[in-house]
Order: C-alpha cells, then structure tokens, then sequence
C-alpha cells in the first residue's frame, strides 16, 4: 500500500490507466460480495491485499511503458528480479538438503514462532508459482543472442537456476508448466500469426494430444519417477497419474484435488449469475473455479475486463516478443485454473515482471537488428 501511495503521489496520471480503473471496479466489486457477508471473503483483508498486489503489478507496468523511454528502469527492474532470485535460490540449497519439502512447507499456516525463521532463508512458495510464465521469453532471448556469450551464459545459468528451484520445490503444476514453456520457447519462433504459424500451432497441439495417450505417458512418467526422491511430493503425485491412466481411477492427492474441483464447479453451476449462497463450500484450491462460484457471471466479469484491457495494451506495444508474451499469458490463466492465487508471485510475475521481460527483449533485439 505505501508503494501505490508513493508511486500515485509522484505520478497521479497513472490513476486515469485503464487498466487501473478497470481494478478499481473489480474491486469495487468483490467489495459488494464481501458485503453480502460471503464467507469466501471473510476480511476485508481479503478484498484489499489481492487487489493491492495487482495494482502495484500494474503500476510498475504502466509506468515501464509510459515513462521509460531510454529502457534503463526496464532492465533495472528485470535485472533486480533476475539476481534477487539468484541469491534466494543459492541460499535456499542448504535448507534444501537438510528438508527436501521445505518450500512447500513455506506456504504452510499455523506453524510456530521456531519454524518460522527457518522459512525466512528460502525462497518463497508463492515465487515458484510466478516463475513459469517467463521462463519462455528467455528462451527466445537465448536462442536470439546465442552468439553474445556474456548475455547467452547469464540467460542460461538463470534459466537453469530458476529451473532447478521449481523442480526442488515439489510443486507439480508449476514444473509441468515451467516445461511446457520451455518448449514453446523452443518452439515457436515468429513475430504474427500468419498460416504457417498457426500450422506449427495445430501440428504441436496434435503431439501434445498424442504425447498425452496412455501409451506414451506411462513410460514417459515412469522414467521421470526414476530421477525423483521417492519420497518427494512430486513422486507420489506422478504415481498417482500414472494410477490415473492405468486404472482409469484418482487416487490420493489427485482424487482429492479433483474433487475439489469439481466442487467449486458445481457451486458456480447452481448459482451462475450471482455466485453460489453456500460459499462456505468453496473449495478454494482453482482460482478461477473459485471466483466464478463466489462472484458469478455479473461480478466475475470485471476481471474478465480487467484482464483483457491489461494484455490488450500490454501486447499492442511489442514486437519480436508478443507471440511469447501470449503464450506465457496462456500459462497464466491456466495456473489459475489449476491453482489457487498467489499473491505476489501470481501477480507480479503475471502482471508486471513477465511484460517488463517482454519489453526489454523487444528493447535489445530492435536494437540488434537496426546495428545489422
């Protein structure tokens, strides 16, 4: 809240964005729920700290695209993240191999005074979960600057880091993910969406149909449990798909997570305009799923706006990065589908680090071309 105070103060047009004032009345609306006496949000903490976490998300965004025009607050900012999780991930290692479910552990509530300083020296839960929807853009900017070995080894060493704390994390939506854009930065190598785009588009989400069949994952998953400490959270989740595929049935975690689901879909299912009356049934583990039963088609749809405003005019001002930009964007929404919100590491990453990424890669290989 200081840094929106500050931030507005010292430039108050930022106030007349329109991704600002779409915030403003999502969150005038989620207010209106929370008056109605929804127990999903159950504190008034819980309408303003959201809303503060993607304000400040969109601030830095705004002001990036509004004000930077020599692109030196662009790489500060992408550099200041970049090195900052380099050193939380350096001095998460040697937690790491004393507890190998230690981050998972870091987003754990009601723990006491004496664990809570242990979770002070690793990198947070909520930054894992951020951290896929960049790593396809530096990809590009790997493949685009292989050739300038200083920036080629910096980029890669940080994929490789930020790659490895996902994996050591035990949070299995955000590996899946963070792989997944990997191979899209791998992939897709193109500016606009012309026919041969779309063809590479259709043919890699055919393999993706194939790669999926029972056949192909089974081996595919008994081979990554080979690499994985049996007694890791993402061990026993891969057991409990490839269960899933072999049996046709979830078990464990998987059964109970898509129970979940399923139950913040049937509450939006009742009740789909205004949210469900039972809001204490939400489950509270699919962002979206969760929003939808809570807030309805009418309130919901303020974020919907919100939403498309923001990579609406994010997008409209890149280039080389704008396919990525949308990719990444994909893998945003669909954590939400999967995942609960959180906090700054859904947000910042989502709404400020993943376009400020974006820009300066623009930034550098304009650059390059107009030096060619």
């Amino acid at each position: 809240m200081f840094f929106v105070f500050i931030a507005i103060v010292l430039f108050p047009e930022l106030l007349s964005k329109k991704t600002v004032l779409a915030l403003l009345v999502y969150t005038a609306a989620v207010f209106l729920v929370y008056l109605r006496g929804n127990s999903y949000y159950d504190s008034i903490a819980k309408v303003i700290v959201p809303s503060m976490q993607m304000l400040s998300a969109l601030i830095i965004t705004e002001y990036t695209f509004k004000f930077d025009l020599n692109y030196k607050y662009t790489k500060t900012v992408l550099l200041t993240v970049l090195i900052t999780n380099m050193i939380m991930i350096v001095i998460s290692i040697p937690q790491l191999l004393i507890n190998p479910n230690i981050i998972r552990g870091a987003n754990t509530f009601g723990i006491d005074d004496n664990e809570k300083m242990v979770y002070y020296w690793i990198i947070s839960y909520e930054t894992i979960h951020g951290l896929p929807f960049i790593f396809a853009p530096l990809i590009l900017f790997c493949r685009k600057f292989y050739h300038k070995k200083k920036k080629f080894l910096f980029y890669a060493f940080v994929i490789f880091m930020l790659l490895f704390i996902v994996y050591k994390s035990n949070a299995t939506t955000p590996l899946v993910l963070s792989l997944i854009m990997i191979i899209v930065g791998f992939t897709f190598n193109f500016k606009k969406l012309d026919t041969k785009s779309v063809l590479k588009i259709l043919f890699f989400t055919f393999l993706s149909v194939f790669i999926l069949s029972s056949n192909i994952m089974v081996p595919i998953l008994t081979f990554s449990q080979e690499v994985l400490d049996p007694g890791s959270s993402n061990y026993k989740k891969i057991q409990e798909i490839k269960d899933s595929y072999t049996y046709g049935d979830a078990d464990g975690d998987l059964e109970l997570r898509q129970g979940l689901y399923t139950q913040s879909k049937e509450l939006f299912f009742d009740e789909p305009l205004l949210g469900t009356s039972r809001s204490e049934l939400i489950s509270m583990h699919t962002w979206i799923w969760d929003q939808l039963a809570c807030m309805g088609i009418i309130f919901f749809s303020t974020f919907v706006i919100l939403f498309v405003i923001h990579v609406k005019a994010v997008s409209k001002s890149m280039n080389y990065s704008k396919i990525m930009y949308l990719c990444s964007i994909a893998s945003l929404v669909g954590m939400l589908f999967y995942k609960n919100s959180f906090g700054s590491g859904t947000w910042l990453y989502g709404f400020a680090i993943l376009p400020v990424l974006c820009r300066y890669i623009d930034h550098e290989l304009y650059s390059y071309c107009a030096m060619k």
